[in-house]
């Protein structure tokens, strides 16, 4: 029901904002905002004294440190289990060990202009990338007794970059910009485990050793839309304070892949045993992005070179969904009876419904 409810959201918003940016851009800017606390504020308080005319288009520029901790609907199924029938003991790799879901730096750097008017362009580029590696070594010369060895490890990466033409205006007491354009945003993940035992049978040991690996990823091409503002609560503060928020919604299209692979051996007195198996998929589908941010900005007037210094903090939701992602499957056993048997399972992240959940520090400023 919230997959359907987003992705409503997303299209009706899109076909808003086809319509709404142009009017948008007829909009005169006010001319009384008492401090520059966004980029409305800045070109209206800039027009008001006369001095925007003439100087064309004003760039300015920001980069963000965003700390965000990416939450899978569905994780890696990986698997590689060896039974010892003996024993009994089970040996396990699973790729949900290697764990993704914690606060990794993600960068967001911005640079654009806007005229007198408050129309402008603007590029934009954000990206995350996490990595995890768990395991125990199996290692029985150097370590007598050990029977078992294990890894897992889990490489997830994910961008987006925009082109989008700005709208910035002032309604309400709240200094917005509003925003269209083109976005490309790629999304991967690639998950293997591996396992090894020894297990101890008539005549010897048997030596146990199975692998399991999977990937998934979607890169498209698509339109973005959002909207940011700051409503000033302290105009004395040493600078501007304000209420700062944003939310931002993208369709894109492009095509999905999934693949999966698995091996399991077992070698042993008078048995050589091996199974692979492998699977592999591909489509076009579509991708759905919503982004919303709010928290607080500070901002201060720099006489010395004609500018606006901001800072802000916020706090950040992303929500990611590939729709109809599914993921490859392969599985391979193999065994000896009534000794020993391996199992190696491949089945991957889904990329659907992925949630980013955190916190952005950002600095910048207007010229």
């Amino acid at each position: 029901m919230t997959t359907r409810w987003f992705r409503t959201w997303l299209l009706l918003s899109t076909l808003f904002s086809v319509v709404a940016i142009p009017v948008l851009a007829d909009q005169p800017l006010a001319s009384d905002a008492p401090l520059a606390s966004s980029v409305a504020s800045f070109l209206a308080k800039e027009s008001d004294e006369g001095s925007v005319e003439g100087r064309g288009w004003i760039p300015y520029a920001g980069v963000e440190a965003t700390f965000l901790a990416p939450q899978f609907g569905t994780g890696s199924g990986d698997t590689v289990v060896i039974n010892d029938l003996n024993t009994p003991a089970t040996y396990l790799a699973s790729g949900s060990d290697a764990n993704l879901s914690y606060l990794g730096l993600a960068p967001r750097f911005w640079i654009g202009s806007a005229n007198e008017s408050g129309n402008g362009i603007r590029g934009r580029y954000w990206q995350l990338n996490q990595s995890s590696t768990v395991g125990n070594p199996f290692n029985p010369v150097l370590f007598p007794g050990d029977l078992s060895g294990n890894s897992a490890s889990n490489i997830f990466r994910v961008y987006a970059a925009d082109l989008e033409g700005t709208k910035a205006f002032c309604w309400n007491n709240w200094d917005l910009m509003a925003s269209f354009g083109v976005r490309h945003a790629s999304v991967a993940q690639q998950s293997a485990v591996s396992a090894t035992g020894l297990v101890p049978v008539a005549g010897g040991s048997d030596l146990l050793y199975g692998t399991a690996s999977s990937g998934s990823q979607f890169n498209g091409t698509g339109l973005t839309f959002g909207i940011q503002g700051v409503q000033p609560i302290c105009e004395n503060c040493c600078g501007s304070f304000g209420l700062y928020a944003s939310a931002r919604g993208s369709v894109l299209w492009g095509t999905a892949a999934t693949s999966a692979s698995t091996s399991a051996t077992i070698i042993g007195p008078g048995l050589q045993n091996v199974a692979v198996d492998g699977a592999n998929g591909r489509g076009d589908e579509e991708l759905y992005i919503a982004e919303f941010q709010i928290g607080g900005q500070w901002t201060r007037p720099l006489k010395c070179c004609n500018s606006v210094a901001f800072a802000r903090l916020t706090a950040e939701y992303q929500w990611w969904d590939v729709s109809g992602s599914g993921r490859s499957a392969a599985t391979s056993p193999v065994f000896r009876a009534a000794n020993d048997d391996i199992t190696a399972t491949a089945n991957g992240i889904n990329l659907s419904s992925l949630d980013f959940i955190g916190f952005g520090i950002a600095t910048g400023f207007y010229w």
